[in-house]
This record gives structure tokens, C-alpha cells and sequence, in this order.
């Protein structure tokens, strides 16, 4: 019996590096971690077999071109999951072969678009940059520039025109920022080393060059005030109030392993269940707020029918970089950024009225007399309501002049009622 099936025997298995298992008592059982594979190169294709893209009419796959970050923000478990592990805290594949693997989707499967996976692709400065731009030069040396498009994900810190511009050769279309937070003081305590200022610059550059992007943003954290906020939905109004992405919002969640939970765990802050992580605010104030906001963004910020999603994802096909599959025109786009920008000016303004009337006033007066807030909720759900029928138009004839026309394929069906695989769905997927 060879070494494998030894290996995945009944009396071998539960000894596998990397594992956890429940015994036959119930106990669960964490073995030692695996060590890190140095060469990703080494290892196998993914399996893509079971994933329908030849179904969809506009398939787009995911990949990854490296694992890790190197950045240690004080809220993301990505580097304690790698770091735990040992070796390099970013590791990358060879340019040639994460090309190969695009070029092998596009001609075996007809897959045009790719979201790139990777948690920063372009951390660790120089070094990644020239990585990133030998991906693009060698799709452009092998005749495919123009027929490729792809996502990335980075800090805003390492937005370079001069870099975007030569991944835009090889197809880059858009790009997904950690920007997480426009409140100075909560930068720092989150450990991003950025200014709120290199956020906005970011993003002119990006307007700049003709290219879409959202981005993650934590409104309130474990240590928020009632100003760190109220400079959160400033920026926010700032960086996105012309509708060029999407506003999103939350609020930060203590992850496993991270400095946040341990410092909540130190505060005697933490609740909830290792699964389910929870705190309290510092200002109970802020609860009642934070539940508030819950109530009244859940549709607009957390499901597949709300703007959010709805938005982000027309805004994405409105300047994909992909002639033959966009079929978007420079009024489309205006028509489509302009819904934007009246649904992040409104959800400004809602956060903020409804934060100075908590600030304002008792915890228990704003428990006996909700009226106020009650009503700011249904001014934005009608709002909300206005500008869905609004995109439902424009959705609408946008489908007529593709049914009508030479485009074949989009994103139709990759919003809400699609139900292939997900993968083969688009940005959606990722």
C-alpha cells in the first residue's frame, strides 16, 4: 500500500498535520499546524471541473496568484493565520504560470474575467509591483491584452499611476481597497501607518485612469466616539459622494488571533461565543446607535436585493475595461454613478442626523421616545426605495439595448437571480 493510502487509513488519519476532528467521546482535537508549501508553484492546479463557466453567459473565475500579507493591522487575521504557520509572510507564484493558468481558462472554458484573490497584490512595494507588472506584460506579449480583464485588491497606499497604468495594459478593470476608516486616531489604532489623506488621493488617481473600485470601511469600532464617527461619515461624504463607488459601511468584528479581540479580552470587553465574537461600546449610547443603524441599513448595506450590492456591481460592469462585454455607454455611466452618489449623500446624511440626535440626548429619553429615529428609518427606506426603482429602469434598458444588439453575455444574472455556480457568477463571487 503506497505511502498515501497508508496516510488516509482509519488508524493514520487523525495523526495529519493541519487538522482538527471531533473524537468519538466528543472532544475536539487541534493537531500541529502543516508547515507552509515555500514554492506554490509546486503545487497542483485547482480543480475546476465541477464549476459550469461554459453555462454563464459572462463566466469569471477567481485566482490567486500569492498567499499572505505582510502589514499587521491590528484587526485582520490574516497575518496571525500565515505568521502562525511560519516562513515568509508572502509568498509568490511565478508570473508565467499564473498567466498560464488565465490563458488556459480563457481558450479550454472561455473565461474573460478574473478576480484575483489575493489579500494585497501588491504588498511589499517595489518587489510586488515589478511581480504584478510582469503578470500584465506577459498577457500583453502573448496577444491577449483586450481580451483579459482582472480585479485586484491593495492598500490605498500603494496606488501608483504610473503602476496602475501598465496593469491596465495587461487588463486590469478594477480594483477592491482596505480603506476601513477616514478617522485619523482610528487609523493609527487600527495600525493601518496611512492618513486619511492618502485614501482620497487614492482615489483621484483611480477616478483619474478610468477605474472602478469599492472598498471595506468600518464605520465604528470597539473604541469609537461619537466624533470618530462623525469624522468617518465626513470621509465617507468626501471620498465617495460623487458616486463613483458605492458607500458601505459596518462595524469592526474581533477576529480570532487578532490584537483587537485580545485587547477586548484584556478590557473584560469580549461577549459572545468564539464563533460569534461581541462587544459593548464605551458610551452605551453608542449600542442604541449601532442598533439603530443595524435596523435601518440591513437591506441597503447586507443583502443581494439592496443598493449596495446592486450598485456595486452595475458600477463595475459600467467601466469594465472589456468592449465586447460592456455594454455600458458615457451616459449609462453618468446615469449609474449619479444614482450612487444621491444613495451615499442620503446615507450621510441619515448617519448623521441620527448621530447628533443620540448625541443630544440621554440613554433614557432616546429609549422612551424613538419617534425621531423611527422616523429618520423610514425617510431612508423610501429613499432607498426611490432609488431601486430608479436602477430598475436603468437596469432595464440597458437589458433592451443589449437583447437588441451585438452584446452577448454580462452580468444580468450575476446580481440576484442567477443560480449557477458561484464562481462562474462574476465580482459577485468574490
Amino acid at each position: 500500500m503506497s505511502s498515501c493510502c497508508t496516510a488516509c487509513r482509519d488508524e493514520d488519519w487523525r495523526h495529519l498535520d493541519g487538522i482538527a476532528f471531533r473524537t468519538a467521546g466528543g472532544e475536539v482535537r487541534t493537531n500541529r499546524l502543516r508547515a507552509p508549501v515555500d514554492d506554490l508553484d509546486a503545487l497542483p492546479p485547482p480543480d475546476r471541473t465541477s464549476i459550469a463557466y461554459e453555462k454563464h453567459p459572462f463566466p469569471t473565475a477567481s485566482i490567486l496568484g500569492s498567499r499572505g500579507c505582510p502589514w499587521d493591522c491590528s484587526f485582520c487575521s490574516i497575518r496571525p493565520f500565515y505568521e502562525d504557520q511560519g516562513g515568509a509572510l508572502r509568498r509568490l507564484r511565478r508570473p508565467d504560470r499564473v498567466v498560464d493558468e488565465m490563458l488556459d481558462l480563457l481558450e479550454t472554458r472561455g473565461v474573460t474575467t478574473f478576480l484575483f484573490q489575493d489579500d494585497d497584490f501588491l504588498a511589499t512595494g517595489r518587489r510586488a509591483r515589478e511581480w504584478a507588472g510582469a503578470i500584465a506584460d506577459l498577457i500583453v506579449r502573448r496577444g491577449y491584452g483586450g481580451r483579459i480583464a482582472f480585479k485586484m485588491s491593495c492598500r490605498s497606499d500603494e496606488i501608483e499611476e504610473t503602476s496602475l497604468r501598465r496593469l491596465m495594459a495587461g487588463g486590469l478593470t478594477h480594483v477592491y481597497m482596505g480603506v476601513e476608516s477616514g478617522d485619523e486616531l482610528g487609523l493609527v489604532r487600527m495600525n493601518k501607518k496611512i492618513r486619511p489623506e492618502t485614501h482620497l488621493r487614492a482615489g483621484d488617481i483611480l477616478r483619474r485612469v478610468g477605474l472602478s473600485f469599492d472598498f471595506g470601511f468600518m464605520l465604528m469600532d470597539p473604541w469609537s466616539t461619537f466624533d470618530s464617527i462623525l469624522n468617518n461619515i465626513d470621509f465617507l461624504e468626501t471620498f465617495v459622494g460623487d458616486g463613483w463607488s458605492v458607500a458601505p459601511f459596518c462595524r469592526m468584528l474581533p477576529y480570532a488571533g487578532t490584537p483587537v479581540r485580545r485587547e477586548l479580552e484584556n478590557e473584560g470587553r469580549l461577549q459572545g461565543t468564539s464563533f460569534e465574537p461581541d462587544y459593548r461600546f464605551l458610551d452605551p449610547r453608542l449600542d442604541l446607535f449601532y442598533d439603530w443603524l443595524l435596523a435601518t441599513f440591513h437591506t441597503r448595506n447586507f443583502t443581494s436585493e439592496g443598493l449596495c450590492h446592486l450598485l456595486r456591481y452595475s458600477l463595475f460592469e459600467a467601466r469594465l475595461r472589456l468592449p465586447d462585454a460592456n455594454p455600458a455607454t458615457a451616459d449609462d455611466r453618468s446615469i449609474i454613478q449619479c444614482i450612487a452618489s444621491v444613495c451615499n449623500r442620503v446615507a450621510c446624511n441619515t448617519l448623521r442626523a441620527a448621530l447628533g440626535h443620540v448625541r443630544s440626548e440621554s440613554l433614557e429619553r432616546l429609549r422612551a421616545e424613538p419617534e425621531f429615529l423611527d422616523g429618520l428609518r423610514m425617510l431612508e427606506h423610501a429613499e432607498e426605495q426611490r432609488l431601486t426603482a430608479e436602477y430598475v429602469v436603468y437596469r432595464d434598458r440597458l437589458e433592451a439595448r443589449r437583447r437588441a444588439g451585438s452584446i452577448d453575455g454580462g452580468f444580468d444574472r450575476s446580481w440576484t437571480s442567477w443560480s449557477g455556480d458561484r464562481e462562474a457568477t462574476g465580482i459577485g463571487a468574490a
